[in-house]
């Protein structure tokens, strides 16, 4: 789906909400706290939606110091006529409250940023006519590529790569006689010999990397290379890949902003404190 078909389809707020609707409850509104869905004893509507009026209020500001008086655009809600929660099609999703305010940068304190000396390695793998696998691992050495490969390649397929000695000893231990190479030094493909399909893989990345997100960081490559993984297998299916998407998005657990930019040891002492 290109930018085009999504102004069309997405012409007002109206029918954005609709779709949420229609993918978050496909088989008819559910009370996000009670339950309840469909129709009473009586045959009527359990879940009732209604629009608020635009109004104004009034709330202190920290940044001004004095009460000032805001605007409240107009909500499109629901209503659940059993236990009388008010919930929206973006309640508790990464949709809801999804705004920001452009502020100036302010300027970087303390010691400046310093170029690391070791780069976040990713493993690529992919089948011919057939899916993308981008796994992040520790460095290039046999140890880190050797179990992802068993992991993930089948035992019976053929293992195309360069020459590097890491691969030569993993094709002889894991694939004997279904190992083949090209040295690089001398060509690009042979035939059908290359590894041409999965740097064209690799390329899209780093242009992902470099163009959209400008930098990525290591707690975070996994979700990258899985998006991007994700997109990649779904190429020839726009529509559907944008509907799935938004499904995920839809049911899945939003990521706290506390959460996305804490450091990696954080994060694992908070998931061992609740996981113990």
């Amino acid at each position: 789906m290109n930018l085009i078909e999504v102004t069309k389809r997405f012409a007002d707020k109206e029918a954005c909400l609709d779709y949420l609707e229609k993918m978050r409850w496909p088989n008819g509104i559910c009370c996000l706290k009670c339950g309840i869905t469909g129709k009473d004893e009586k045959g009527r509507e359990c879940i009732s939606k209604f629009t608020t009026n635009e109004t104004t209020r009034k709330r202190f500001s920290k940044k001004k110091n004095k009460t000032v008086e805001v605007t409240v655009p107009s909500r499109s809600l629901y209503q659940c006529k059993e236990c009388g929660y008010q919930f929206a099609a973006t309640t508790g999703t990464v949709f809801h409250d999804s705004h920001t305010y452009l502020t100036p940068k302010k300027p970087r304190k303390g010691r400046p940023y310093v170029k690391k000396d070791k780069r976040d390695v990713v493993l690529g793998m992919i089948e011919r006519g057939g899916k993308l696998r981008l796994v992040p691992i520790a460095d290039g050495k046999m140890e880190a590529i050797e179990p992802v490969i068993e992991k993930h390649v089948s035992t019976d397929a053929t293992l195309q790569t360069d020459e590097s000695a890491v691969y030569a000893i993993i094709g002889k231990r894991r694939f004997p006689g279904r190992h083949r190479t090209i040295n690089h030094a001398q060509s690009y493909g042979i035939g059908d010999l290359h590894t041409n399909t999965i740097e064209n893989a690799f390329s899209l990345l780093k242009r992902g990397v470099y163009g959209t997100f400008h930098k990525v960081s290591i707690k975070h490559l996994g979700r990258y290379c899985n998006e991007f993984s994700y997109r990649f297998n779904r190429r020839h299916s726009q529509r559907q890949m944008f509907d799935e998407t938004m499904k995920g998005l839809l049911n899945g657990q939003p990521l706290p902003f506390k959460t996305l930019t804490a450091s990696a040891e954080t994060t694992a002492s908070d998931s061992a404190s609740e996981n113990s």
